[in-house]
This record gives structure tokens, sequence and C-alpha cells, in this order.
């Protein structure tokens, strides 16, 4: 019986856009294309916390951080490595990208870059998303992240697509640390809320304009939620509700869950906010 041997010939070589890593690929649902997931090092940036409301958890010392990587916190040594590998995955900028099948036996070899296409043309979230918000009253949600951005979708469909298609993205500074968003019921606003405050921007065709901005009295802020006319917004800080009126732009009442006076009252959280 003889073997049959198969030659496996390559019909042209690409360069993923910015020389990126390829991570994954894999087929579209229709074979056309191949869905590729790539990323690149950017640059880490060291931010100092200047807000009390951070917990020494959540930042240890610089001590604590030395002795862990040198493994003597833990004698797992297992535990270290693991932890350096996720240090070094956060400070990678993530992409997806589409290469059309079809076009495999062209020559692309001076342009590579033009034949990938990116499956978000306004860009994709780098870290974890902390809150997903939809307008009940058009087609639209918004996506907040620890990469201090907010994105804006639109679910309207069109002629040739009916999935969700980008339509603006919005940075916040440096110094805000978004925890959670809510978009009003009409999609004339939307509310972010950071730690110690809560902030409403007016939406515009491309951009955000802050309307007001309202210290709250309580920190560790965590949810947010408009009523169903649009008129307050309802803030979840631990076992305190706040309900801050959207005209006025001011704390306009404050309750307990639960029974303030409980033995327990102090290790109760409001982890859902809905207006009936």
């Amino acid at each position: 019986m003889n073997a049959t041997t198969a030659e496996i010939q390559c019909l042209n070589t690409f360069w993923l856009p910015s020389r990126q890593t390829l991570f994954r690929l894999d087929f579209s649902p229709d074979d056309s294309s191949l869905v590729v997931l790539a990323h690149s090092h950017q640059a880490q940036q060291i931010t100092t916390a200047t807000n009390s409301s951070f917990s020494n958890k959540e930042f240890p010392s610089m001590s604590q951080t030395l002795q862990k990587k040198l493994g003597l916190l833990s004698s797992d040594a297992h535990d270290v490595a693991a932890t350096n590998e996720n240090s070094s995955m956060e400070h990678l900028k993530w992409d997806l990208w589409l290469f059309p099948i079809g076009q495999t036996d062209l020559d692309f070899s001076s342009k590579s870059d033009d034949v990938f296409s990116p499956v978000f043309p306004l860009g994709n979230h780098q870290q974890k998303i902390n809150c997903i918000s939809a307008c009940p009253g058009c087609a639209m949600f918004g996506t907040i992240s620890v990469d201090q951005t907010i994105k804006f979708w639109s679910t309207a469909a069109s002629d040739n697509d009916s999935s969700c298609r980008p339509l603006f993205s919005f940075s916040f500074s440096e110094y805000d640390f978004p925890v959670s968003c809510c978009l009003h019921p009409m999609g004339l606003h939307v509310a972010v809320l950071f730690k110690d405050r809560v902030r409403l921007y007016h939406i515009l065709r491309d951009s955000l304009e802050v309307v007001w901005d309202v210290s709250l009295p309580e920190l560790n802020a965590q949810q947010i939620s408009f009523s169903i006319c649009g008129q307050f917004v309802a803030v979840g800080c631990g076992n305190v509700v706040l309900l801050v009126h959207v005209f006025q732009a001011m704390v306009v009442h404050r309750f307990y869950v639960g029974n303030s006076d409980s033995l327990f009252a102090g290790s109760l959280a409001a982890t859902c906010l809905h207006f009936s």
C-alpha cells in the first residue's frame, strides 16, 4: 500500500496591522472571512490614588507588592507566576480584525494592512466592562469600562445588517474612574457614577456634554438607576440609597436598606436598583 503525500502550498503572506501578535482566529459563520483576535503591548500608566475612599486592599503597599512578587507572602511559586502573567496580560491592547478569505491569492505584499478591516471601527474596550445600560426609549445602549471610556451602540436594524453598530466613544479624564452608568429613558442623557459623585451628561451626536456634577454624602457608590420618567436618579452606596433630583441637581432623599436600627443593617447592601 503506497502512502500518498499532500503538498501544502502557501498562497500569500499577510502582516497584521501594526505588526500585532495573533492570539486566536476562527471562521465567520458564512466562511467568507477569518475573525482574528490580536494584541500588542501598550505603555503602562502608573496612577496615584488620592481618593480616601479606596481601601488598602485595592491598592497594596509597595513593600507588599515586592514581597508577593518575591514569593515571601506566598509559599506557592505557581501563584506568583500566575500573578505576573495576569499583570502582563493587563497591559496588552486587543483588537478584532476581519480578513476576507477570497482575497488570499491577491498581491497585497506592499499594503497588507489594507486587507484587514476592524470589527469595531471605533475601537473596543481594552479592560473589564463595569456596566451595560440599555435605553428603553430608543434603540441604543451604552457600555462603561475600567479603561475610563464609555461607548454607545445602536441596535437599530438597517437594510443590510441587523447587528449592533458603534455610534461613538467618549474618554474620561485620567482622574475620573467610572463605576457604573444609566441611560435616560428617552435617550437624552446618561448618568455616570463615580465613587464619590454622580455626573449627568447630555448625549450629543458624537460626544458628551456635562450638565451637572453632584458630590455624594456617601462613598463607595456602586449602583445607579433612572426613574421611569427620568425625573430622579437613585444611587446605591452600600446599605444607603440616595435619591437625586435631575432638574434640581441635588440629593433630595436618603434612606437605608432594611431597618437602620437593626444589628445587621450595616451588613446589608443594595445590589440592584429599579423603579416600579
